[in-house]
């Protein structure tokens, strides 16, 4: 039986560019008969998959020229030939037809300078592979490399014959050779200064980046793409499968449903147009039916699975590489259908495939143990998801025994996903067994792996570079704390002890501002040239791509040349990742970073908290790992909110059920709150309440002040709100109330509010322009949330300019040394020189608040030409370096962003903290001018009488109670802070 790696069908065939199997670029370089009319016989049955008599016609072709002493034309229509005879499943063959066409070609052809002759050598080993005869195959490859590196004529052919050997020495596990191999093929393209070397340089340096990396891989798989029809290589195979992946890459991993519609789009029409046979194509129907399962159309997903598994099982047979991977696939849609028994069916198949046709270890065997796991997690079957997660974490350690509940060693980092994954389903194993069998034991095996499933996904964060990829394992590590804090929580029923709750209050700081924490932990990072380069680039990279995807007034040249510079900035960066040196097997921190994140301590956090403060720490239980794999319906109806309550002397957890009504509480309490709604404010707020409140009211009652680690899902609440009672009394009555991210970083606002002296003020109100506003949103402090490529104006804000001229004379008044009150044209460049300098920020401007991509969010300063605005992005606060203590953002929505699980709101408050901001006052919703003004004036009014931040600001909006004011015009301001 015959087998192929399916990626080696990039180059090596013999068509014609009519059939994209040869880049249009070396049409020059080749022999390509024409006006034989045997040979144009031969190519229209090949299209029409006739490969019988294509394979008689060209034979007769080949005698032609072979009786005409055109010995070119006879190496390629014998190159044809035995690609035909390779999809004929007479692989024997075909070898032995190259073997004769290179026996009459080499006294006959100057063999350095014919393409068809290289072509010839790794078409040979590529037929080798159909016989699963590795060593041949690589014999030849290595021919095939030398022999065109030799003659110089055809680089790009030769680095993607380096680039085949990367991925048949990697099928061998033979890491130090693919390591050579793709260092070689590198090499070759850097030299060469076209297009279509750049197309190559593209594609395989995001074939080589991980999913740490996703949103670098999609640009410059994108840039390959682009770089392909720059070329004028739209017929090229590569192209087609680049086209291909773009629509993997935006459907299985960045769930961009338009994206990846598109590019599949294209890739139908690339096979549609070259009219490629079945053995060319079946790859497009995993492409597209991975597309339609990624967002839950899996009826539309089963034909494009099922068509592949029949054209692979006819043409390739059912020991080969690619009727696995077609069973592999089938069986993993059926998992997410709930339909397991077809399942397991589909994965068996293709198990035993491997088993009978492949000596040793067979493609996707790892991937095979992978998917049985977490089939029979979602099966409820823990015993063996166990058995088969623990045999992939044991894959590359064969030889070596572990015991079923022993953690084998991470052999690479670029398998730190996979282990993730494999560690997942273990700890699902630990649970459901736990669940059915009350064994303790199984709490503990469940909390050791937990434990070591975090520190993967420490490593993982270095290996990101975009902070895109790295809420992914915010949701990684929210999913992991989730059933660490069960299994916590189940040991203390059995044996109260407070350090059983403690343990779990340590799961659940992972869960929180996981990946800001990263970020804040590596800031600074010592003598490291390679992390300071990598920083470099990025901080360069995310400025370039700001001015690509928001500038107005880019000229195309100047687009053009901005967007290669800073693709060249990109090609960088993988190179940098890509040649890092690999951690050794064992898990542990990395010894370069400089943390200016104390480790979390949390009897030291116990200790610095005030005698009449609380700690509320919310977390609800997630166990959806951002899409990429469905759970257990057993472990998802486990979905419960536990509080922590934290004071000096005590630790209480309590532990109730949230339920989908919970959850529309939620909203509907927001959209009462908001809309003016008394009704549905006072209904659902009381819901809230006690969910919320009531298990730790009894706990408040000698305290004053609560501080808040909110669940992402309550991000969005503000506590103070909370009615308490049908006559409206709310929690702000009593209380005053700050947030924080998380524990620790709530312990370092808390340290730096230690002994403060606050000595100066910069208070800024931009100015914009005077024309009417085009809606009635825009007359509050908000900016339209639609397109902001489009110009947009902004209304003035008078009352913004009361604001900072009250605030400034109260600070003038007091012992403040330094004030600066600006409210003229102030320009973000201006904001960003002055900001620096001050202990309080005040900004009362328009905010803009962008729910599907964060990075677009910010606050508007006055364009220098005194029309339009200048946005302030939150990737620019994030390169601010500030000594200030308190920013207060006055203005519209500038604590609104994307709920991230695991993260919170990727709002701008996280940027100014990671600028070294520790408290932050912004707005939960829009806000109205005058009152804003009223409450901002009061907030200074109560903190100028020495009370904290919290205190000030709960004051104030008691002052806005005593005035009428509705909830809506007072609760939407909250501190993030100590």
């Amino acid at each position: 039986m015959y087998k192929i790696i399916t990626a080696l069908f990039l180059f090596a065939s013999s068509l014609s560019s009519a059939f994209a199997q040869f880049p249009d670029r070396y049409n020059h370089y080749r022999s390509i008969p024409h006006g034989n009319a045997y040979w144009q016989k031969a190519l229209e049955l090949y299209a029409i998959e006739n490969l019988d008599s294509a394979l008689a016609y060209g034979q007769t072709a080949q005698k032609n020229f072979q009786l005409q002493g055109q010995w070119d034309y006879n190496l390629f229509i014998t190159n044809f030939c035995a690609q035909v005879l390779g999809e004929s499943a007479r692989p024997q063959e075909a070898i032995d037809m190259l073997a004769q066409a290179r026996l009459h070609s080499k006294n006959r052809l100057d063999t350095l300078a014919s393409a068809e002759y290289a072509e010839n050598l790794i078409l040979t080993g590529r037929v080798y592979t159909l016989l699963n005869n590795y060593n041949e195959s690589e014999k030849f490859f290595t021919r095939a490399a030398m022999l065109l590196e030799h003659s110089g004529k055809f680089p790009e052919i030769g680095a993607l014959a380096r680039f085949t050997q990367w991925q048949l020495y990697n099928q061998m596990m033979k890491s130090e050779l693919a390591l050579e191999s793709i260092s070689k093929a590198i090499k070759i393209l850097n030299t060469t200064d076209t297009d279509y070397a750049k197309a190559i340089l593209y594609f395989i340096q995001a074939d080589r980046l991980d999913k740490n990396q996703l949103y670098l891989k999609a640009d410059l798989v994108i840039a390959a793409a682009k770089a392909f029809e720059q070329a004028g290589s739209i017929n090229d195979f590569l192209y087609y499968t680049t086209l291909m992946k773009i629509t993997q890459q935006f459907s299985s991993f960045q769930s961009d449903y338009t994206l990846a519609k598109h590019y599949g789009n294209l890739a139908e029409q690339c096979a549609t147009k070259n009219r490629m046979s079945r053995a060319k194509s079946y790859g497009l129907n995993f492409a597209l039916g991975d597309l339609y399962r990624s967002f839950g159309h899996y009826h539309e997903a089963l034909p494009y699975f099922t068509w592949a598994k029949e054209i692979t099982e006819d043409i390739f047979g059912k020991q080969s590489l690619e009727y696995i991977t077609a069973n592999l696939y089938l069986g993993r849609l059926y998992r997410y259908m709930n339909e397991y028994e077809k399942a397991s069916g589909c994965l068996n198949e293709a198990y035993n495939s491997g088993k009978v046709g492949w000596k040793g270890r067979f493609p996707h065997e790892f991937t095979l143990y992978g998917e049985f796991g977490r089939l029979y997690s979602n099966w409820n079957k823990p015993d063996s998801a166990l058995l088969f997660a623990q045999k992939r974490l044991a894959y590359e350690h064969q030889g070596k025994n572990f015991d079923l509940h022993e953690i084998p060693p991470t052999p690479r980092t670029s398998y730190i996903v996979r282990y993730y994954n494999s560690m997942r389903v273990k700890i699902e194993a630990y649970k459901l067994l736990y669940l059915q069998t009350s064994d303790t034991i199984l709490l503990s095996h469940g909390l050791k792996h937990c434990n070591y499933a975090l520190e993967l996904i420490d490593i993982m964060n270095n290996r990101v570079l975009e902070e895109k990829s790295g809420l992914k394992n915010s949701n990684r590590a929210k999913l992991i704390s989730s059933h660490a804090i069960f299994f916590s929580l189940e040991l203390n029923k059995q044996r109260e002890n407070e350090e059983n709750i403690k343990s779990a209050i340590y799961f659940s700081e992972h869960s929180n501002a996981n990946y800001l924490k990263y970020l804040l932990s590596t800031k600074y990072v010592a003598d490291d040239q390679t992390n300071s380069e990598e920083t470099l680039l990025k901080s360069s990279i995310d400025e370039i791509d700001l001015k690509l995807r928001y500038s107005l007034s880019l000229s195309p040249e100047k687009y053009d040349s901005l967007y290669k510079i800073n693709l060249n900035k990109k090609l960088q960066l993988a190179n940098i990742v890509l040649s890092s040196k690999v951690k050794s097997s064992k898990v542990e921190s990395d010894s370069r970073l400089n943390p200016i994140i104390p480790k979390f301590n949390f009897d030291s956090i116990q200790q610095n908290l005030a005698e009449s403060a609380t700690i509320l720490v919310y977390h609800i239980d997630n166990y959806e790992d951002d899409g990429e794999e469905p759970t257990s319906e057993e472990i998802s109806k486990y979905k419960r909110l536990v509080t922590f309550f934290i004071d000096r002397n005590r630790v209480i957890c309590k532990q109730n059920l949230f339920t989908p009504q919970h959850e529309n509480a939620i909203g509907e309490y927001l959209r009462g709150l908001k809309t003016g709604d008394k009704q549905t404010y006072l209904e659902k707020g009381i819901v809230l309440h006690q969910l919320l409140i009531e298990p730790v009211v009894h706990l408040l009652n000698s305290k004053k002040s609560i501080i808040v680690i909110p669940d992402a899902t309550l991000a969005d609440i503000p506590l103070e709100s909370l009615p308490i009672n049908h006559n409206g009394n709310t929690i702000c009555e009593k209380l005053s109330t700050s947030y924080h991210y998380s524990l620790g970083l709530w312990s370092i606002s808390n340290s730096k509010n230690a002994n403060l002296e606050l000595k100066s003020l910069a208070a800024f109100a931009p100015q914009f322009s005077s024309e009417k506003p085009k809606s009635p949103l825009l007359s509050s402090r908000s900016s339209k949330e639609s397109n902001i490529n489009r110009p947009i104006y902004l209304a003035q804000l008078p009352m913004a300019e009361n604001e900072v001229i009250q605030i400034g004379k109260l600070f003038a008044s007091s012992k403040t040394k330094t004030v600066q009150v600006e409210h003229n044209i102030i320009t973000k460049q201006e904001f960003v020189s002055f900001a620096p300098h001050f202990d309080i920020i005040h900004i009362a401007s328009h905010g803009f608040a962008d729910v599907n991509d964060f990075r677009n969010s910010g606050i508007y300063f006055s364009n220098p030409n005194k029309s339009g605005q200048e946005l302030l992005h939150l990737n620019e606060i994030y390169n601010l370096n500030l000594k200030a203590n308190l920013v207060v953002l006055s203005a519209c929505k500038t604590n609104v962003g994307k709920i991230v699980q695991g993260e919170g709101s990727m709002a701008l408050p996280r940027g100014f903290i990671y600028a070294g901001v520790p408290n932050v006052i912004a707005s939960l919703w829009k806000v109205h001018d005058e009152k804003t003004k009223e409450l901002m004036v009061a907030f200074y009014k109560h903190l100028l009488k020495g009370n904290s931040y919290a205190e000030a600001l709960r004051l104030a909006k008691l002052d806005c109670i005593a005035k009428g004011y509705l909830p809506l015009d007072w609760a939407g301001f909250v501190l993030i802070g100590g």
